[in-house]
C-alpha cells in the first residue's frame, strides 16, 4: 500500500510539472494586441459585401468561385469576437506575403495580468498552406495545427466535414488589404454539410433535443388561429407556457424554459435555427412553423429579433448574443441597408434578458407562471416608443460617434431600465 501511494504522489508531482511547464510556455504577462473594439466595429458596414459573396457561391454551387475577404472586413468580424468577449483582442493583417492573424486572451485572474498570446498566417499558392503558428513561446507547424484542427472538426461532428472543407479550397492569393480564396464547386461538401449528426454546432444534449421537439410539435398543435395574419407572439407563448409549467417533472424548469424558447425560435423565428440545436422537427419532411409568422408591436421583424436573440444566449453567451444583433445593426449602416435601428436592438435586448431569466434558477419557475399568465406582448416587450431608426453611417457617427460613447451607451440604458421595468421582470 505505501508503495502504491508513493506512486500515485510521483505521479500527481509529475502532472503538476507539466502542467506548469505548459502554462510557464503560453502565458505572458503583456498582450500582443491591443486594440479597441470600436474602431474595428466602424467597418462593420463592409461585411454585407462579404455575406453577399457568400450567398452567390452557394447559388453557383457547381462552379469554382472566388471569395475576396477585405482586411477590414477580417477585423470587423474580430471586432464582433472582442464586443462579445472582451478578454480577447485580436487583429488581422494582409501584405503581398501573407495573411496575418493575432489574439490576445486575457486570463481571468484577479491578482495579476496573465495573457495567452496566439498568431497564425496563411501564405499564398495551391490549395491552404498555412504559417507557423505561435501560442505563447510555443511554435508548432501550420501543416500539424491544421490537422489538429481538422481532426477536431471531424471527432466532434462524427464525420469527415472537416476534410472536405479543406479539400474546398483549390488556392489562395494574398494582396494587400486583401485576401482572396479559390473554392471548388462546392454542392458536394454543401450535401455532406447538411448530413452532419446534430448539425455543426448542435447541442449534443439529448435531453434538450427531445424537449425542444417535444415543444415544436406542441407549438403546431396550438389552438390559436395560427394561419391568420396579424397575430401577437403572446398568443403563442401565453399557452406554450402553460405547457412548459406542466411539464417540470420531465426534466427541470430551466432545462424546459430553454427547450421551450429554442422550440419557439425554431417555429416563429428561422426553421435552420434547428441546425444548431440537433434532430427537433416532428416531421422529417417539412419544417414546422405557421403560415403567418406572428407579430410584436405590429412587425414580423421584431419577433425575429426577439426570439433568435434569446435562443443564440441559450446556445451561446449573454455578450456574444449582445454583440451579434448590434453588429447586425452597424452592418445595416451602409448604403442601400435599413440603417441602425435601436427598435431591432431593444428587440435584441428584450430576448437575451428573457433567456437569461428563463435560464436562472432562482426565477426560472416564477418566469415559467408569468409567462403562462401574460395578457399581451406588453408584459415581456419593451416600448419602442421615441427609438430612432434608419440611421446610416453618416447620420450614426454625427449622432452617436462610436458604439462605447456616452450618449449610446445612455441610449442603451434607456432601452435596458423599459425592459427591466416590465411586469415579468416585477417582484
Amino acid at each position: 500500500m505505501a508503495t502504491f501511494f508513493k506512486s500515485l504522489v510521483v505521479l500527481l508531482a509529475i502532472v503538476i510539472g507539466l502542467v506548469s511547464a505548459v502554462l510557464f510556455a503560453v502565458v505572458e504577462s503583456s498582450p500582443l494586441v491591443v486594440v479597441e473594439p470600436t474602431e474595428q466595429l466602424d467597418q462593420a458596414d463592409s461585411v454585407n459585401e462579404l455575406l453577399n459573396q457568400l450567398k452567390f457561391v452557394t447559388r453557383r454551387r457547381f462552379f469554382q468561385q472566388r471569395i475576396v475577404i477585405k482586411e477590414k472586413q477580417l477585423n470587423s468580424l474580430v471586432g464582433l469576437l472582442q464586443r462579445g468577449l472582451p478578454s480577447v483582442a485580436g487583429k488581422a493583417t494582409t501584405t503581398i506575403e501573407q495573411l496575418n492573424l493575432q489574439l490576445s486572451y486575457q486570463l481571468p485572474i484577479d491578482f495579476a495580468d496573465w495573457y495567452i498570446n496566439f498568431e497564425a498566417s496563411l501564405t499564398p499558392g495551391p490549395g491552404l498552406k498555412p504559417g507557423p503558428v505561435t501560442i505563447g513561446s510555443i511554435t508548432i507547424s501550420g501543416e500539424r495545427a491544421l490537422s489538429m484542427l481538422v481532426w477536431a472538426a471531424n471527432w466532434k461532428t462524427d464525420s469527415q466535414i472537416g476534410s472536405l472543407a479543406i479539400e474546398q479550397i483549390n488556392g489562395v492569393h494574398v494582396f494587400p488589404d486583401e485576401t482572396v480564396i479559390v473554392l471548388k464547386p462546392i454542392h458536394n461538401f454543401l450535401q455532406a454539410l447538411n448530413q452532419v449528426r446534430n448539425g455543426i454546432t448542435g447541442s449534443g444534449d439529448e435531453v434538450v433535443i427531445a424537449r425542444t421537439r417535444f415543444y415544436l410539435e406542441t407549438l403546431t398543435s396550438l389552438k390559436i388561429r395560427q394561419h391568420q395574419p396579424g397575430r401577437s407572439l403572446s398568443e403563442f407563448i401565453q399557452p406554450l407556457f402553460v405547457i412548459v409549467s406542466q411539464n417540470n417533472h420531465q426534466s427541470s424548469p430551466i432545462v424546459e424554459n430553454q427547450a421551450a424558447l429554442l422550440a419557439l425560435a425554431i417555429y416563429v423565428g428561422h426553421h435552420r435555427l434547428a441546425n444548431f440545436v440537433g434532430d427537433v422537427q416532428p416531421n422529417k419532411n417539412r419544417a414546422a412553423m405557421p403560415r403567418y409568422r406572428p407579430l410584436l408591436a405590429q412587425r414580423t421583424d421584431l419577433t425575429q429579433h426577439f426570439v433568435i436573440s434569446a435562443a443564440i444566449k441559450i446556445l451561446s453567451q449573454q455578450g456574444v448574443s449582445l454583440a451579434i444583433g448590434e453588429f447586425k445593426e452597424l452592418m445595416d449602416r451602409a448604403k442601400g441597408g435599413s440603417g441602425f435601428s435601436f427598435v431591432d436592438l431593444a428587440a435584441d435586448m428584450a430576448g437575451v434578458e428573457l433567456a437569461v431569466v428563463a435560464s436562472d434558477e432562482n426565477s426560472a419557475l416564477a418566469i415559467q407562471r408569468k409567462l403562462s399568465e401574460i395578457n399581451s406582448e406588453k408584459d415581456f416587450f419593451p416600448s419602442i416608443t421615441g427609438l430612432q431608426e434608419g440611421l446610416n453611417k453618416v447620420d450614426f457617427a454625427s449622432q452617436y460617434d462610436k458604439v462605447d460613447s456616452d450618449k449610446y451607451l445612455h441610449k442603451v440604458q434607456i432601452i435596458s431600465d423599459r425592459i427591466k421595468s416590465l411586469p415579468i421582470y416585477s417582484q
